[in-house]
């Protein structure tokens, strides 16, 4: 990969932790099985959940 195309991912990649971090809207993002095995800062705020305890809830 030339450096170009790492600055581009670079920059998709600070984005997307910008946007999961800062945003209102509750993401998360759910295994195979259906159970919830990330979230970001809002989902885990307005259900009170941890993040260390969503694989629990499916």
């Amino acid at each position: 990969m030339n450096n170009y195309m790492k600055e581009i991912s670079n920059i998709g990649y600070e984005a997307f932790e910008l946007v999961w971090e800062n945003t209102i809207d509750a993401i998360f993002i759910l295994g195979q099985d259906g159970s919830i095995i990330h979230a970001n800062p809002t989902f885990t705020e307005i259900l009170g959940w941890h993040q260390n305890g969503l694989v629990l809830h499916n």
